[in-house]
């Protein structure tokens, strides 16, 4: 969605991942989440652009604690 620059897919999906990451207690990525949301609402695509690297960042981090629980209970 960022790639295609479609801010209503970029909403969606960033809202979407902000209520997961809150139920999740993954913070970090909620507020970063909560930000982008922010910005996709008042139409400000520059401001949604400004605030997903963080987005990014700690969804990054998120997919790599995961993976490296892989052997846990499987």
């Amino acid at each position: 969605a960022v790639e295609a620059g479609d801010s209503q897919e970029m909403l969606m999906a960033a809202h979407t991942l902000k209520g997961v990451a809150g139920n999740l207690g993954l913070n970090g990525l909620m507020k970063a989440c909560a930000e982008m949301v922010v910005q996709l609402r008042s139409n400000s695509m520059e401001g949604a652009l400004v605030a997903y690297p963080a987005v990014k960042e700690y969804y990054g981090k998120v997919c790599e604690a995961i993976n490296s629980m892989e052997g846990i209970g499987g």
